[in-house]
């Protein structure tokens, strides 16, 4: 089981006030994908994602899916611009 040291545990607590999008994997033999479950406690505005048949490596084993929900989470969150920011 996963057992985080406590400042890890303190930071998973504090709610995230920014839309968040997790992908995660079935099969994963790591990070079981019951590990987002609580997901909503700390990101409210969080999607979640597990892709059926596929392992640890989703980016590898999955570009094709992983890059079009990416790519449909960014069309929904576009990012912004923060004030003081110098970027262009």
């Amino acid at each position: 089981t996963y057992a985080p040291i406590p400042s890890v545990w303190r930071a998973l607590h504090a709610q995230l006030p920014l839309p968040c999008c997790a992908i995660m994997a079935a099969d994963d033999p790591a990070l079981e994908p019951g590990l987002m479950n609580k997901l909503d406690q700390v990101a409210p505005a969080s999607e979640r994602h597990v892709l059926e048949r596929c392992g640890h490596w989703v980016q590898n084993e999955r570009p094709v899916e992983v890059n079009r929900i990416i790519r449909e989470f960014l069309s929904k969150h576009p990012p912004t611009r923060r004030a003081g920011s110098n970027a262009s």
